[in-house]
C-alpha cells in the first residue's frame, strides 16, 4: 500500500494483511530496575479493519476501557474512566477508582495535570512527531482524530504502554477499545518532564504502527521500532536538563552493561540503554534524518538504518557506525578523530566512558598470548593488552578470528593519554593487525563486531518473548615479534582496477628511505602510520604483482597480496557486514535494491553472491543508470535512475531527444548504463522526472 491509503482503511471492509497472531496477553513488556519505567510496543497484525465510529466526547464522560493486567498495579483487566481535557488532538481520560481515592488538594492537582498533559500533546509531542516520524492512522478506527492518552494506576515501576490492538475492531479483538490510544501511569502526573517523556514515546510507536504496518505492510524488528520511539523523548526536548532526564537514566543503564546488543531484545533496561546512545550517537553526528528515513521505507531493521544513513549522505555503513560508536563508548574523545567523540555537550567525554575493559592481559616480548571469548552479533567488547617489558622497538601481531564474519579496530593509548586508533585488515573471520613499537603504547584495546546475523532480529514466539541470539565464539591473539625490516601483512582491495587506491597495512614503515614498487614499478606512497601505507595503482595487465617495500634497516616482499583484474561482468558482490548486493559492469556496480530483481533473471541467485572487504566495493564507480533493450521505439532510449524505494525516474530536459550532453555535463557517463529487460523495469515504481537544466 502507499502511504496516502492509510487514512483511506476506514473506508474498506477489508485488508489484508502479513499473519501474525495477537492477543492483548501477548505483550512485549520492557520492565526497568526499580527506578526505570515499563515500555511496550507489540507489533502484531490482524487481518480485518471495520471502521468504528466517531462520537462527540463531551468532558465528565465516562469510559470502561480494557487495560493490561500485566501492568496494572492490582492485575485488573478492567477500568472506568472519565473524561477530564478535551484538545485538538487528545482526549485525556483519568481513572476515577485512582481519582475517587485522593485528597481534595490531589484531585485539584490531577485535574491541572490532565490539562497540561492536553497542552503539551496538543502543541509539542503531536506536531513535533508526527511531523518528523510521519502521522498516525487517522481519522483511525475511531474515525476521530484525536488520539486517547488513558491515564490510569500502573505497577511502580512503569511509565506506559501502546497495545496494537486498539487498532482492531472488537470482532477481531475483543479486548480492543477500538481507539488510537496511549496508556500512561497516573502516578507520574507530579513527574510532568518523565510523563512526557513516556507519551512521547508511546506515541511514536502509534505512528510506526500507521507508518510501517498500514502504509507499507511490514513490522520493522523490536530493536529498531524501540530505538525511535526512545530518541522520540529527545527529540521532543525532554532530555533537557540532562539531570534526572529519560537519557539520564540510560546512560546509567548503558555504564552498567555496555556490552548488551542492540539487536537482541529481551525486554530489559539495557536493551533500551544500547539502543538509545547508538540513536543518540548517530542522529548528533549525521542528524536525526536517520531515523526519520528508517521509519519512512519498507525496509526494516539494519536495512532500514542503512537506507536512513544513505538518505543524509553519511559516509558510514551501519557496521561503521557500530564499530565507531563503541570506541567513542569507551574513550568519548575527539583527539584520535570526530568519530570517537559523542556530540551532545551532555554526554562528551568523562559524562559517558565506560569505567573498565571487557578483559586485560600483559603480553611480555617474544611472547604470544590468545584470549578465548563469545559474544552476540552487534555487541561491544574490549579486549584490553598491555605491552610488557622493557622498550625494545619490537612490533606486536594481533589477529582475531571468530565462527562468523566480524570486524576490529584498535584502540592505542600513548604514555600521554593521547590515543591512535587502527583498522585492522583482512575481512571474512580473521582479520590482522601489526603494532610497531608496541612498547610505544601503555595499552592497546582491541574492538571487534561480530556480524553473523544481519537480519531476523525479534522473530520468536508471538507473545513478545523473544530467544536469545546466538553467541559467537572468538579469539584475539596478540605476539611479540622483534624489530626489524617491514612487514607486509595485506593489501586492501586485493583485486583492483588500475588507478584503484590501494592500502598496505603491516609494520615498520616508519624507517628512512621508504621506497614501493609494484613489479618493479615505483609507486608515490602516503603513509598513514608505522603499520598503513597507501598508494595508487599504477597501469598493469591482469594477474597478480608483487608488491615491495623498502626501508633503511631492510626489505620486505610479498607476491600474493596483490592481483590485477576487475570481477567478471555480472558478478554479485556484498561487502562484508553489509546487506546490500552489487551487480558488476567492467568498472562499474549497480545496487540489487530489492531481491524480486533475481527473479526476472533465471542465473542471478543468492548463491552467486561474493563477499568482499568494502574495499573491493569501492574501487567501483556507482551507477544507478539502467535502460531496456533498445529498440525502434523511442521510450526503449529513455535513461532511468533507479533509487532504493525501487522507484525509477526518466532522466530528462527541456528537449528530451537531445539530452545526452547535458547529462554527460552533470556527470553522466554511457560505460555506465546497465541493460535489464522489461519485467525488472516494470518492477520499479514510476517516480518524478530528473530533470535536467
Amino acid at each position: 500500500m502507499s502511504k496516502s491509503e492509510g487514512p483511506a482503511l476506514t473506508n474498506f471492509l477489508v485488508l489484508e494483511l502479513t499473519p501474525f497472531r495477537h492477543a492483548r496477553s501477548m505483550r512485549a513488556p520492557y520492565l526497568m530496575k526499580r527506578t526505570g519505567l515499563t515500555v511496550a510496543a507489540t507489533c502484531a497484525a490482524i487481518f480485518l479493519f471495520l471502521p468504528g465510529s466517531a462520537s462527540a466526547q463531551v468532558l465528565g464522560e465516562q469510559v470502561t476501557f480494557s487495560i493490561e493486567e500485566s501492568f496494572d498495579h492490582a492485575d485488573r483487566t478492567s477500568i472506568t474512566a472519565t473524561l477530564r481535557a478535551v484538545g485538538t488532538k487528545s482526549l485525556i481520560y483519568v481513572e476515577n477508582a485512582y481519582y475517587d481515592k485522593q485528597t481534595a488538594t490531589n484531585q485539584s492537582g490531577l485535574l491541572s495535570a490532565a490539562s497540561a498533559l492536553r497542552d503539551e500533546f496538543d502543541n509539542n509531542i503531536y506536531p513535533k512527531l508526527s511531523d518528523f516520524y510521519g502521522t498516525p492512522w487517522e481519522p483511525g478506527i475511531d474515525n476521530d482524530v484525536r488520539i486517547t492518552l488513558l491515564l490510569t494506576e500502573m505497577e511502580s515501576n512503569a511509565g506506559g504502554y501502546f497495545d496494537t490492538s486498539d487498532e482492531f475492531s472488537k470482532a477481531q479483538s475483543p479486548e480492543s477499545n477500538e481507539r488510537e490510544m496511549l496508556y500512561l501511569n497516573v502516578k507520574f502526573t507530579t513527574n510532568a518532564r518523565r510523563l512526557y517523556s513516556f507519551a512521547s514515546h508511546e506515541f511514536t510507536h502509534l505512528v510506526d504502527f500507521n507508518q510501517k504496518r498500514l502504509a507499507r505492510g511490514v513490522d520493522d524488528e523490536v530493536w529498531l521500532n524501540e530505538m525511535r520511539a526512545d530518541y522520540a523523548p529527545t527529540y521532543a526536548g525532554y532530555d533537557k536538563p540532562y539531570p534526572g532526564s529519560n537519557l539520564n537514566s540510560r546512560v546509567s543503564n548503558f555504564l552498567s552493561e555496555p556490552d548488551n546488543s542492540m539487536t537482541e531484545w529481551q525486554n530489559r533496561s539495557e536493551d533500551y540503554a544500547s539502543v538509545n546512545l547508538f540513536a543518540q550517537y548517530v542522529a548528533d553526528k549525521y542528524g536525526p534524518d536517520v531515523l526519520k528515513h528508517s521509519m519512512q521505507t519498507s525496509l526494516i531493521g539494519i536495512a532500514a538504518l542503512e537506507h536512513g544513513l544513505s538518505m543524509v549522505a553519511a559516509p558510514v555503513t551501519f557496521s561503521d557506525a557500530v564499530q565507531n560508536w563503541l570506541i567513542a563508548s569507551q574513550i568519548n574523545s575527539s583527539q584520535p578523530g570526530l568519530e570517537y567523540v559523542y556530540d551532545s555537550p551532555d554526554l562528551t567525554g568523562a559524562a559517558l566512558r565506560l569505567a573498565g575493559v571487557t578483559t586485560s592481559t600483559s603480553v611480555a616480548p617474544e611472547a604470544t598470548v590468545s584470549v578465548n571469548r563469545q559474544i552476540e552479533d552487534w555487541a561491544g567488547q574490549w579486549v584490553e593488552l598491555i605491552p610488557a617489558g622493557e622498550e625494545n622497538n619490537d612490533s606486536m601481531s594481533i589477529t582475531v578470528s571468530a565462527d562468523v564474519v566480524l570486524r576490529a579496530k584498535a584502540v592505542l593509548q600513548h604514555d600521554n593519554g593521547s590515543y591512535t586508533v587502527q583498522q585492522f585488515s583482512g575481512g571474512g573471520q580473521s582479520v590482522t593487525l601489526a603494532v610497531a613499537n608496541a612498547t610505544n603504547y601503555s595499552r592497546i584495546t582491541v574492538v571487534p563486531v561480530m556480524m553473523g546475523k544481519t537480519t531476523g532480529f525479534s522473530v520468536g514466539e508471538s507473545d513478545g518473548n523473544y530467544p536469545p541470539e546466538a553467541l559467537r565464539s572468538y579469539t584475539v591473539t596478540a605476539k611479540r615479534v622483534a624489530a626489524g625490516a617491514p612487514i607486509l601483512t595485506a593489501a586492501s582491495p586485493d583485486l583492483v582496477l588500475s588507478g584503484a587506491t590501494v592500502t598496505l597495512t603491516g609494520s615498520g614503515f616508519f624507517g628512512s628511505g621508504l621506497t614501493v614498487q609494484v613489479d618493479g614499478i615505483p609507486v608515490a606512497p602516503t603513509l598513514l602510520s608505522d603499520t598503513a601505507l597507501t598508494f595508487a595503482a599504477p597501469d598493469h595487465a591482469d594477474g597478480a604483482v608483487c608488491i615491495t617495500v623498502s626501508v633503511s634497516s631492510g626489505t620486505a616482499q610479498r607476491c600474493d597480496l596483490l592481483t590485477y583484474g576487475a570481477h567478471p561482468d555480472g558478478s554479485l558482490l556484498r561487502a562484508e557486514g553489509d546487506h546490500r548486493v552489487w551487480i558488476i559492469k567492467g568498472g562499474w556496480r549497480r545496487h540489487i535494491v530489492s531481491p524480486r530483481v533475481f527473479d526476472f533473471y533465471g542465473h542471478l541467485n543468492f548463491d552467486a553472491v561474493i563477499d568482499v572487504p568494502q574495499a573491493t566495493i569501492d574501487q567501483y564507480r556507482l551507477s544507478a543508470w539502467v535502460r531496456v533493450p533498445l529498440t525502434e521505439d523511442p521510450e526503449t532510449w529513455r535513461i532511468y535512475e533507479v533509487n532504493a524505494d525501487s522507484s525509477r525516474h526518466w532522466i530528462t530536459c527541456a528537449d528530451p531527444d537531445n539530452c545526452a550532453a547535458t547529462w554527460i555535463q552533470n556527470g553522466g557517463n554511457p560505460d555506465g548504463i546497465y541493460t535489464i529487460n522489461q519485467a525488472e523495469m516494470d518492477h520499479y515504481v514510476l517516480g518524478p522526472h530528473v530533470f535536467l537544466q
